[in-house]
């Protein structure tokens, strides 16, 4: 005989059950990997019914809190999977989430309704009501901070006070010392590299049928050239010049195309050691001066390829990831920089030898690898702007709050100047601020600037060991000097 412990466990583990079957079978056809999450997505529910038949558990009142609150949980979770995803890994959570409701949600959801239960019993009718409104209030508030939590109203208080500390667009310092030229005003996606074969870069404004190019040196137009019918570009595509011809590569990210085509969408090679798994990034670079080769990362792998995408060397490595490919310089080894899940940074030589370990905490990241101010070095930040050696000692910080650092460069206006070392700053989430930052070899701030749209740094390499730095925005490309 179904008691009515039992009747409010299986109502709620049926509604939770319907809920991870429902939001799983959107996202495609069904497969082993949906079968799998699917049937762990019902565990919480099985033991949630399984515990209704315990005798000591015969308050029904455990099981409303412990069903609503699974229920919130869950469905603010899959839509922050499914609706709000913010990531291409977003779908990982699903492996994560029904232990986060079974080992979390469903003990403290178990005392909610055991203290509702006891509020309502033997209460006025007032009482009552409070109680009904505070539990689904909460309920509410755990449903949108699991999904949005940036519709909660410490975050929309804590955005504010981000605006009034970042302030308005504009040019706080080095107005007189530098200035904006437009490059090109076409919304595009902007890249630099050596595409003509002579030495100093090109600028490449990319659109949906081709690139225009652009002398690095005086900004003057330089020629296009045109993409096939079948040629797609995305935010993982690149362009490099390989054996006298400028080829597209696909870079992977997500599940997407690692491989490597020419312009007119002919297909000449793709990296997929594995059939189940796609690798993760094929990325290429000229690091040592004798043509592009391709660094790529796989679950287990980090390697080089050559040209034709046959393994030189391969490292192993547990789900690593390519930070920064930069070539070989008179005064310098090449840098790549990677991070395993869980570690710190590893710098490597273009021949796959270790040159350094770099130990970084849970909430930092690397960023890039600048030549500042008189050694290559690595620049890690969050809302500090970090630069360490291969020793791991910092030498140099600067902070940021409340934003965090996306980018940096370091680049020499001419080859007897010092460099400079260019830092790239965002607001807090919802906050619409980016900060450009101009330091000089000494540490003192040369330029500073505050932006109210997105804006990436792109440095172009000209003749005589020249550098240039450019701005690129939706509304255009810029050069700053």
């Amino acid at each position: 005989m179904t008691t009515r412990t039992q009747f409010v466990a299986a109502v709620f583990a049926l509604l939770g059950m319907a809920l991870v079957l429902g939001s799983n079978l959107t996202a495609g056809a069904p497969s082993a990997f949906v079968v799998g999450v699917t049937l762990w997505g019902f565990t919480p529910y099985v033991v949630l019914w399984a515990a209704s038949r315990l005798k000591r558990l015969r308050d029904p009142w455990i099981f409303v809190g412990a069903g609503a609150i699974a229920l919130a949980a869950e469905a603010g979770l899959r839509a922050s999977i499914f609706l709000f995803a913010k990531h291409s890994t977003a779908a990982m959570g699903l492996l994560f989430s029904p232990g986060l409701i079974l080992a979390v949600a469903l003990p403290i959801g178990a005392i909610a309704g055991k203290l509702l239960g006891n509020a309502w019993r033997g209460s006025s009718a007032a009482l009552r009501a409070a109680s009904a409104v505070t539990f689904g209030a909460a309920l509410a508030l755990l449903c949108v901070g699991l999904s949005r939590p940036d519709l909660l109203p410490t975050a929309q208080a804590s955005r504010r006070a981000a605006l009034r500390t970042i302030g308005e667009p504009r040019v706080i310092l080095g107005e007189d010392a530098f200035r904006k030229v437009l490059v090109s005003g076409v919304p595009g996606w902007h890249l630099t590299g050596e595409f003509d074969g002579r030495s100093g870069d090109e600028i490449a404004v990319i659109g949906e049928h081709g690139a225009d190019l652009y002398n690095a040196e005086n900004l003057a137009p330089k020629g296009r050239f045109g993409f096939g019918p079948d040629v797609r570009w995305n935010w993982f595509s690149t362009l490099i010049r390989m054996e006298g011809r400028v080829v597209l590569v696909q870079t992977g990210g997500g599940f997407s195309d690692t491989e490597v085509r020419e312009l007119d969408g002919k297909l000449l090679w793709n990296y997929h050691p594995d059939e189940k798994l796609p690798p993760t990034s094929l990325l290429p670079a000229d690091l040592d001066g004798n043509g592009p080769a391709f660094y790529a990362t796989t679950g287990n792998a980090f390697l080089r390829l050559d040209k034709d995408g046959a393994a030189v060397w391969s490292r192993p490595a547990r789900s690593p990831q390519i930070l920064a490919l930069t070539p070989r310089t008179k005064s310098s080894s090449a840098w790549i920089v990677t991070r395993e899940f869980g570690g710190g940074a590893k710098i490597w030589d273009e021949n796959g030898v270790i040159l350094g370990q770099i130990p970084l905490s849970i909430r930092e990241d690397p960023v890039a690898v600048v030549d500042w101010p008189t050694a290559r070095e690595l620049v890690i930040g969050r809302t500090t702007a970090r630069i360490v050696g291969l020793d791991g000692k910092s030498t140099f910080e600067y902070p940021f709050p409340p934003m965090h650092l996306i980018s940096a460069e370091s680049l020499r206006a001419s080859a007897s100047d010092k460099p400079l070392l260019a830092l790239l700053a965002a607001g807090p989430t919802g906050v619409p601020r980016w900060r450009l930052l101009l330091i000089d070899a000494a540490g003192n701030p040369v330029y500073d600037e505050v932006f109210g749209a997105p804006l990436r740094l792109i440095k172009a390499r000209l003749a005589n060991d020249r550098e240039m730095l450019l701005l690129s925005s939706a509304d255009g490309l810029r050069a700053l000097r």
